[in-house]
């Protein structure tokens, strides 16, 4: 790298605030302005390069780039090809389901006939192999294929993460809670006596007025 003085970085740019294409279709976000930082303090010229959730791991280890930005899960096997750096920012998982058809839960999501859309390559993974396993799992490249695949017509639910608290396996299998939402008109409560008796009145006036 100093030799070349060239500091070759990887982001993902379909995640958004982390890493996006602007308007000037340049790599943007929190990610570049932090390896940014790091080329500037290096001494060096940032070179960053667009790489899929799939393709992190491959890239760095057969040296295409230096490292890679972006939120990776720590696990025992990655680290055998890896090394991690401290962490930067952090994450947990939730699940990203169409309001009313019930997918409050993982025991709803663990049918047949649900289908989840999941990145390659991510810890989801095996996450949903373990705890929904009778769900469909439908592979993808990227998140906003992800977000796509799930219009009313299309796939249940979509396992995603969001910038907040830890993101790993472990603390997602606490924390995680599904998005799914009553319907917006759920059925009015049972009127009291009273009501019941005003609500009489009120259309017996409106008889007579007729």
């Amino acid at each position: 790298m100093l030799r070349s003085q060239e500091l070759r970085v990887g982001v993902n740019p379909t995640l958004p605030p982390r890493a996006l294409f602007n308007e000037r279709n340049v790599i943007d976000g929190f990610e570049p302005k932090i390896a940014a930082a790091l080329a500037q303090k290096l001494g060096v010229r940032l070179a960053l390069q667009a790489v899929g959730s799939p393709e992190r791991i491959p890239m760095v280890a057969s040296g295409r780039i230096d490292f890679m930005m972006g939120a990776m899960s720590r696990t025992s096997e990655r680290a055998k090809v890896i090394d991690y750096s401290v962490p930067v920012h952090s994450e947990n998982h939730g699940i990203v389901a169409i309001a009313g058809r019930g997918l409050t839960s993982f025991e709803a999501l663990n049918r047949a006939e649900v289908t989840l859309a999941q990145v390659r390559g991510t810890t989801a993974i095996p996450f949903i192999q373990r705890r929904i396993p009778r769900a469909q799992v439908l592979l993808l490249d990227n998140y906003p294929d992800c977000n796509r695949a799930i219009p009313p017509s299309r796939r249940a639910a979509h396992r995603q993460a969001s910038m907040a608290s830890t993101r790993s396996a472990s603390r997602c299998a606490r924390s995680t809670r599904c998005s799914g939402r009553s319907p917006r008109n759920p059925p009015s409560p049972p009127r009291s006596p009273a009501q019941e008796s005003r609500a009489s009145r009120r259309r017996n006036g409106m008889r007579r007025r007729r």
